[in-house]
């Protein structure tokens, strides 16, 4: 027997919820990348002040910290 057509919808609205959250995530942590871009300190360590290595940025563009603080 199908669900009942409400049970669907909130299933699809929690869904959806959730995949905009994080897609809202994902937009903020390019905003901040952006900003660290134009701020000059892309691409250093917020935690160390290091240089993050080029493999992890271009593994991960939004990174925040070298890989001995991943």
């Amino acid at each position: 027997m199908a669900a009942p057509l409400g049970a669907t919808v909130a299933v699809v609205e929690t869904d959806y919820e959730q995949i905009l959250g994080v897609a809202e995530g994902m937009l903020d942590e390019v905003d901040a990348a952006l900003d660290r871009l134009a701020d000059g300190s892309y691409g250093v360590c917020v935690t160390c002040g290091e240089r993050i290595a080029d493999e992890r940025l271009a593994e991960s563009p939004t990174t925040r910290t070298c890989g001995r603080h991943a």
